[in-house]
């Protein structure tokens, strides 16, 4: 009899539970959240991360993913009590313009039902051929090596575990040690895209902006063409009060990052039409006349606005207009290949 009523509330218990995770995830699917980083994607609910690398020998990389990975879902010391009995989290970098997040005790308890993995099932599943009974799962599942394969490229290795530590500090908010690990790296790997970039970014977090500029205009010396690097730096140069740096650096952000591309043919029909778009007093035309043709044009909207970029890579300069009237003039160093 006792042991029938301890498995009736341990069923009544696990239906509470599957109940709020399926209302959590049904929310999630119908008003995801903003999702807009490198490396990453969000789909069906589901989030993917792939901004760090850790190789099979990095001992030490994957001491730090293990720490990370075993950390709790979030911090209590950003949890704190608002007025009208809810709760406000602090996150880490500003969503949807705002810093803190507001939740009812139900709402968070929601969002992190969904973390708990259902009873007695597998954390991990595999499907398809991959599953554990696929009759053909040994012609796709790799064998071992017959043979030691060559020995990873130790410079490879290094900078990856450079990148790791760093990454890894940012996750954990220690911007003062992801800023030693990138520092020391960049002395040896001064050219090393990946360090130069997340250094600009944990400059900017630290709220070295002189830094963070100094890091990120190497990166644009070696790719003006990542968005990332020019977001960062608009953001830079917005708290050091630079208007026109920023300005600049927030429209190349934009075109790269969301704009609809325009070259070869169809960028000179575009370019000629000028007139036709933009009316006879546009400002288009005359940058034409003084640079001649862009090597690339992105278009976007922005509060009801037209703006379009055009890209001069092998002169280092760019134009962005606002309804065919200079918005901002870029500078960045000369861009060689695609």
């Amino acid at each position: 009899m006792l042991a029938s009523i301890d498995e009736a509330d341990a069923e009544t218990e696990a239906d509470a539970l599957a109940a709020i995770q399926a209302a959590e995830i049904d929310r999630r699917l119908r008003f995801p959240d903003a999702f807009n980083a490198r490396r990453a994607a969000y789909l069906d609910g589901f989030s993917l991360h792939a901004g760090v690398r850790i190789h099979e020998n990095d001992r030490d990389g994957l001491e730090h993913l293990c720490r990370y990975a075993l950390r709790p879902p979030f911090a209590l010391k950003r949890l704190s009590t608002a007025p009208e009995g809810r709760l406000a989290y602090r996150m880490k970098r500003p969503r949807g313009g705002s810093l803190w997040l507001l939740l009812t005790p139900d709402e968070l308890m929601a969002r992190l039902a969904t973390l708990v993995p259902p009873p007695r099932v597998h954390a991990v599943r595999y499907h398809g051929v991959f599953a554990p009974n696929a009759k053909v799962r040994r012609q796709v599942v790799p064998r071992p090596p017959e043979e030691d394969p060559p020995p990873p490229d130790s410079q490879a290795i290094r900078e990856n575990a450079i990148f790791n530590v760093a990454v890894i500090a940012t996750r954990q908010e220690n911007m003062k040690d992801a800023a030693a690990a990138l520092d020391e790296g960049l002395k040896t790997f001064p050219s090393n895209l990946d360090l130069l970039g997340l250094a600009g970014q944990v400059r900017y977090q630290a709220a070295d902006y002189n830094g963070s500029v100094a890091a990120l205009r190497k990166a644009v010396e070696l790719n003006a063409r990542e968005p990332v690097y020019h977001q960062f730096l608009f953001l830079s140069y917005l708290k050091l009060q630079k208007k026109d740096e920023s300005a600049a650096e927030y429209a190349m952000y934009k075109a790269l990052g969301e704009g609809k591309q325009r070259k070869g043919s169809q960028l000179k029909v575009w370019v000629d039409s000028a007139d036709n778009r933009l009316g006879p007093g546009n400002q288009a035309k005359s940058t034409l006349t003084a640079e001649g043709y862009p090597d690339e044009v992105y278009t976007y909207t922005e509060d009801g606005k037209t703006f379009e970029s055009w890209f001069y890579w092998k002169k280092g300069k760019s134009f962005t207009f606002m309804e065919g009237q200079v918005f901002s003039k870029g500078i960045f160093p000369a861009q060689t290949s695609d």
